[in-house]
């Protein structure tokens, strides 16, 4: 599926090498979120720096609008096994798998309070 936002389309493989250009590493990949300015919450589908990351990527292909009440119309949730990018009123879902590194990287920023804490926004 793709998802029409302003001349371009999100697709499978925009979301996937989003997620891939931010290293081939759990560290690299955290670098990458911290030179991209980009904090979360552990344990948080739509709130860890990976959903924020590619909320923000998306964001700038669709505009960045806002739906209905004032809600955002990207939405993104991101587990281990699966990274969705949603639009609101649009009814399309972008599914990927994280590559490795990506996967790595949330679940020790989810299972370990000491690692990344200059991505933990609570912290």
């Amino acid at each position: 599926m793709n998802i029409n936002g302003g001349n371009e389309v999100i697709n499978k493989e925009m979301v996937l090498g989003w997620l891939t250009e931010l290293g081939s590493t759990p560290d690299e990949v955290a670098v990458s979120l911290a030179a991209h300015g980009v904090k979360g919450r552990r344990g948080r589908v739509m709130r860890c720096p990976i959903a924020v990351y590619l909320r923000g990527r998306a964001q700038t292909v669709t505009g960045g609008h806002t739906v209905t009440g004032g809600h955002p119309e990207v939405v993104v949730s991101v587990g281990s096994r699966s990274a969705n990018v949603y639009l609101r009123g649009r009814g399309v879902i972008v599914t990927v798998s994280p590559p490795d590194a990506v996967n790595a990287f949330i679940q020790r920023f989810d299972s370990d309070p000491l690692s990344y804490p200059e991505l933990d926004e609570d912290a």
